[in-house]
């Protein structure tokens, strides 16, 4: 930590979340400073453990400039009161929402995510949305109904948690409307979710429908389509069109191929995209990587003590598969010699990999040696 705490605030990305990193405080280089956990207290401020590592141990209380004035409370047995619990998920927090909530009772959460409870409608909280199916989750028998509801709210966030859940607690035709959501974030925790289903029988139309998102051009959500592709049965994917789709099915079926065997229909997809005219610049870095994938198949499988430093590489015989890596070669030269920086990269690593025996490849490698 180098005697700081950092602060992120996370925003939705996309299908993921991004944050920038804050520093809210840091040592001053005269006292011993090594944080390694924090707690909020009820009073608001924060805890701040710090020692370890051969360092002597204290907590530090940091406190607001100003206290937050404290609001009139509510009714014994408030709905509200629950939901704006301060840090939920503190020990101390709980000793106060859960017996309250309890004694409500299952059915004004249900009201509130299903926008009939007084306040509701006008809340405008994802917040509380969130707060409402946690509670319904954590604490009650009504999982099912909860997401179902959660599933058609109006906040991105609920509908995204709700998508996450449905893999437990739903239906595969349930998933269906949050696959085609105007959300990446939604789609991604439902694509993520239908792989609890590829056994389920009637996932036919789940298949398509996460399939289809493949030409998705948010990369999370297509890295989340073939990782929950990944745990199908390869002989149930559907063919393959676009380019994106072609990059999914290739990714797919080199994952299922045994190690030592090179996935031809893996490398034949993305040889094909590599020789389109109009392929997009991130689809033909996709195919690129593929490619690269294809043959580390032929790795006998990495040795989990160093699996970071020895890919095993230099121990692959690519004698018998010289038309393979040819044809590789071949469609990879002029994008060695691309302008662009990100695409002759990509492809100068790859011809170095298999051996850049045609002479312009070579001639573009001993350039990069030399500069």
């Amino acid at each position: 930590t180098m005697g700081r705490i950092y602060l992120f605030r996370p925003g939705a990305a996309g299908a993921s979340y991004r944050a920038e990193p804050e520093t809210f405080l840091r040592t001053n280089g005269r006292v011993s400073f090594a944080p390694s956990d924090i707690e909020t207290a009820p009073d608001g401020s924060l805890l701040v453990s710090s020692g370890g590592r051969g360092v002597a141990g204290s907590v530090y209380r940091i406190s607001p400039r100003k206290k937050p004035r404290t609001k009139k409370r509510p009714s014994t047995a408030s709905l509200l009161q629950v939901l704006d619990a301060p840090e939920p998920l503190g020990a101390w927090s709980r000793t106060s929402w859960q017996g309250e909530a309890r004694k409500l009772g299952a059915a004004p959460f249900l009201e509130f995510l299903g926008c009939l409870a007084p306040g509701s409608a006008q809340c405008g909280s994802a917040r509380r949305c969130l707060r409402a199916l946690e509670i319904c989750l954590e604490l009650f028998d009504s999982a099912a109904h909860a997401t179902r509801l959660a599933a058609t709210c109006r906040h991105a966030s609920v509908r995204a948690q709700a998508a996450r859940w449905l893999g437990i607690h739903g239906k595969p035709a349930e998933l269906e409307p949050l696959l085609k959501d105007g959300s990446a974030l939604v789609q991604r925790n439902a694509v993520e979710s239908a792989a609890r289903f590829w056994g389920t029988p009637g996932s036919a139309s789940l298949v398509k429908a996460v399939f289809q998102l493949s030409g998705s051009g948010d990369r999370r959500l297509r890295q989340a389509v073939i990782a929950s592709l990944s745990h199908l049965d390869p002989t149930r994917l559907p063919a393959a069109k676009t380019a994106g789709e072609k990059i999914v099915r290739g990714w797919v079926l080199t994952r299922a191929t045994e190690r030592g065997k090179i996935p031809a229909e893996s490398l034949e997809l993305a040889l094909g995209i590599l020789r389109e005219k109009n392929a997009d610049r991130e689809d033909l870095l996709d195919a690129l990587r593929l490619i690269n994938a294809a043959f580390d198949r032929l790795e006998a499988g990495e040795d989990p003590r160093y699996a970071t430093f020895d890919t095993q590489w230099d121990r692959v015989d690519l004698s018998g598969h010289r038309d393979a890596v040819e044809r590789t070669l071949a469609a990879i030269e002029p994008l060695a010699a691309t302008s662009d920086h990100r695409l002759a990269i990509e492809a100068r690593r790859l011809a170095g990999k298999l051996g850049s025996s045609t002479p312009g490849l070579a001639a573009l490698m001993a350039a990069d040696t030399s500069a």
